[in-house]
Order: structure tokens, then sequence, then C-alpha cells
């Protein structure tokens, strides 16, 4: 009996200790901790698998959630396999899929997969999406489609507004018409609870985490590839390691799927020469990509890394070459620099116009594109800096959206326009390639100021042209008008 009662003290006293610990684990845990450590239990739940030897996931309030890597990583190895069962498509809400028909929306639409989404939403707790569901920002992401009015303002003069103005009245009505009536439908929850605004934050997850799965599910949000930044500079940070053990053949599967990507997506060795032709070029070379199978009995998707990757770095997604204004309006962030930025031309074609007149300004538009396509078209040749001018006036053949790449293109442009007739018609006669590589000597000054600055001054010049004429227009008609007013007194 002595006995019994000092094990039972014991006992009693470990498994105080062992709460008691366990209790301050819980407590010390910060919320970013907890953030992750709830996304990781949902993926453990729904089957979503990654290689925790050699990525890590980590969340900041500030950031969001990002993907580092623990180790390094070899080129082609399957970092993460995720059950298509676990993406949140159109397909695997039929509450949702079953009714588009009914409601007029098709499948394909980006309201199909944002009222499922939203759908989701609405069932809280009850949604198998619910752990993941949680893990994104309640207010959606901050694309202009969210924006005030007040600060749509600041994007007055780029093409973003007009855009983003135009799809909010079109969503508006979608809304109204079609996803608010199937959700009325669909869910018991009170109709006050169906707001545009919780539709709009919907199609904010829709549009910045969408992929493309196959052709069943479309374009679904994908847990776990959605975790991954878009790539920019960064420096190298150390990360502490967990000490987890992983069995080697769970990523065995993913990486046979790996090499049938690389089978079936091979990369053209002409986009590559082109590609390397272009100079001072920084393009983001892709990290990772997200593999699937038209396979209807494989059921998963693939994360495999396309590159080696180094430890103790962030891992990034590549969205592709995209202006700042597509970046802006489908993912919520914009880039700097950013080789593939673009500057629209009708913005400025108003003030080229008060330059040269409009059709002087409309012959310049043309003979920049025709020169763009003998650029398009010739070889390297002797010049040295072709490539970089194809880059420059990239678009400036695209009808009525002339578009050029920023900041060069604008600078090229700006200055063709402030040249006088006499100077312009000099520059034809010099050739196309010698023309415009002596105007791009002006757009490696200071870009931006210099498109600006250029603009700025020859438009004052043209103003206090105008405003001297006008003034001698003015003093002319004073001295008629006296003169009118000493016949009229002598006709008295």
């Amino acid at each position: 009996l002595p006995l019994s009662r000092r094990h039972a003290a014991l006992s009693l006293a470990l498994y105080a200790v062992t709460v008691t610990r366990s209790s301050m684990d819980v407590c010390h845990e910060s919320e970013e901790e907890e953030k992750v450590r709830k996304l990781r239990a949902w993926f453990e739940q729904v089957g979503v698998k990654f290689d925790e030897r050699s990525v890590l996931i980590e969340y900041q309030e500030a950031s969001g959630f990002r993907i580092v890597a623990r180790r390094g990583v070899k080129k082609n190895h399957g970092i993460a396999r995720i059950p298509k069962r676990a993406c949140l498509s159109v397909l695997n809400v039929p509450e949702v899929s079953d009714r588009l028909d009914e409601f007029g929306i098709d499948r394909a639409e980006d309201i199909a997969l944002a009222a499922a989404i939203m759908h989701e939403m609405l069932k809280g707790s009850e949604s198998r999406w619910s752990g993941y569901l949680s893990s994104l920002p309640p207010a959606g992401v901050d694309l202009p489609l969210l924006w005030e009015a007040e600060d749509l303002l600041s994007l007055r003069g780029t093409d973003a507004l007009p855009q983003v103005l135009q799809a909010k009245q079109q969503y508006e009505l979608d809304w109204q018409h079609r996803v608010r009536p199937l959700l009325h439908r669909m869910l018991t929850v009170d109709s006050s609870l169906l707001h545009f605004r919780c539709f709009l934050v919907a199609l904010s997850y829709a549009s910045s985490r969408g992929f493309f799965v196959d052709e069943r599910h479309g374009e679904a949000l994908v847990p776990f590839a959605d975790l991954f930044n878009h790539k920019v500079a960064h420096l190298p940070r150390e990360h502490e390691v967990w000490k987890q053990s992983e069995k080697e053949e769970e990523m065995q599967e993913m990486e046979s799927m790996i090499q049938l990507h690389d089978r079936s997506h091979p990369h053209g060795e002409e986009s590559r020469r082109e590609e390397e032709e272009v100079e001072d070029t920084h393009s983001a070379e892709m990290e990772i990509a997200l593999t699937s199978s038209s396979e209807e009995q494989v059921n998963f998707l693939c994360v495999a890394s396309l590159v080696d990757l180094q430890p103790h770095r962030e891992i990034f997604n590549t969205y592709g070459e995209h202006s700042n204004s597509f970046l802006l309006l489908a993912y919520g962030f914009i880039l700097s620099p950013n080789l593939y930025d673009e500057v629209l031309l009708p913005p400025l074609l108003p003030h080229a116009q008060q330059l040269v007149g409009e059709e002087r300004c409309q012959a310049r538009l043309q003979w920049v594109s025709r020169v763009y396509q003998q650029l398009s078209s010739s070889s390297s040749s002797s010049w040295p800096c072709l490539a970089i001018l194809r880059a420059a006036l990239t678009g400036f053949v695209l009808e009525a959206r002339h578009r050029c790449r920023a900041p060069q293109g604008a600078v090229l442009f700006a200055e063709l326009c402030s040249l006088e007739e006499e100077e312009f018609e000099e520059m034809r006669r010099r050739g196309s390639e010698e023309a415009l590589l002596s105007l791009r000597e002006v757009a490696q000054v200071d870009q931006h100021l210099v498109a600006r600055e250029i603009l700025r001054s020859s438009l004052e010049a043209k103003k206090a042209m105008l405003e001297e004429e006008e003034g001698c227009d003015v003093e002319q008609e004073e001295e008629e008008e006296k003169a009118k007013r000493r016949r009229r007194g002598m006709c008295k």
C-alpha cells in the first residue's frame, strides 16, 4: 500500500508537470505560430503532403505566409503533393456547380469560382475548407477592386482605372442578377449576410490565388501552392530547422510527375536564344511549377522545383511577364523595377498632339510602328542595342491600344514628339536604326524624369509661344475696338 501511494503521488506529480509544461507551451505560442499550426493541421486532415525536410512554412502578420527552403533543394525535386479533392474548385462544390446553368453562369467564368468560394465562406465552420479559408486575409486581397473611391483616384492617368471601374460595374450586375439569387437559393443563412462586398472579397481570392487545375476543375484555389510569394529581390536569412522525419517513398510519386512534366513541356531553343539576346535583363527565373496530368486516374497536383534552390532562402513563384498594371489588378502588388512594365500611349497622345498636331503625331506613331516591325524581323546585325530597342518598343503596333515598354519606350516616344518637323524629317533620312539609337541615349539618363521633362519643357515652350501670340492678338483687338469706338463717335 505505501508503495502504491508513492507510485500514485509520483504519477500525479509527473502528470502535473506535463500539464503545466503543455499549458506553458500553448501560452507561449505566438499568433504567427498558431496560424501555421492550424493550417498544417488542416493539410494533414485533407491529405496535403509536403517535404518537411526540404521546406518550411512561415507566417508573419505584416507579410503573410511564405515558403522557405530548409536545405538545398535539387532541380526536379517534388516539394508537395495536393489532392485535387482538396482544391476549392467549382466542381468540388456541387451545391454551386449543379445550379450554374439555372442562373446563367458559365463554369469557366471567374464569378463561378467566386460564388463557390463565397458559398463556403458563408458556411463557416461547417465547410470542409474552413481551416484553409481561415488562413486567408479576412478583408480580402488588396486589389483595386476593393479600394474606396478616394483611393482609386490615385490610379488616374493609368490604364488600370478604367479597367477596374468597368469590372466593378459588371460584377455588381452579376451579383444582383445571378450570384446572389443562386446563393440565396442554396444557403439557409440570413439574406442580410449576402453582401456585395463579401462577393468582391471572394473575387479577390479567385483572382490572386487561382491556379488552373485541369479541364474538369478549371481554375481553383490550390492549398499550399498559393503560399509562394511572387519572386522579388530578397536577402538570405537563416532559419531554425525543425527536427522532423519524412519517409523518402512519400515523394517518389511526385518525382515521376516532374519527369512527365519535363518530357511534355520542353523549352524551345528559339525562345531561349531570344531571351538571351536582351541585354541587361534580370527577369525572374521560374523556381517552381504546379504540374498536373490529364489522366483521370491521377487525382493530385505536384509542386516541383524547376531549378536548384539555395538553403535558408524563400522560394518564389513567378506569375509570368506582366506589366505593373496587370499585376496590380490581378494580384494586388507591383514590382520595381519591372522589366516587363508597360506604358499605354493614349494618355500621352493629347500632350503629343499639342506639341506637333494630331496629324503629325499619328504619322510619327506609325513611323515608330514600322521601325519596330523592322527591328523585330531583323537579326542582331552589327547593332549591339537592337534587342533593347525591340523590348522598349514592344507593342507600338497594337492598334488602338498602343503601348511601349516603360520607361525607355515612353522616353523614346516623348523625345520623338518633341522634335520639330525639320528635325523629324532629318531623322527619317538618317535611317531607322541610327535614329532610334540616338534617341536611346536620351533614355539612358534618368528614364522617368526625362520623359516628363521632355513633355513638360516642350509644352511650356509651346504654351509660352501661344500666350505671346495671344497677347499680340489681344493688343491688336484692343486697338481695333478703340478705332471702332472713334468711328461710332464720329457717326453720332
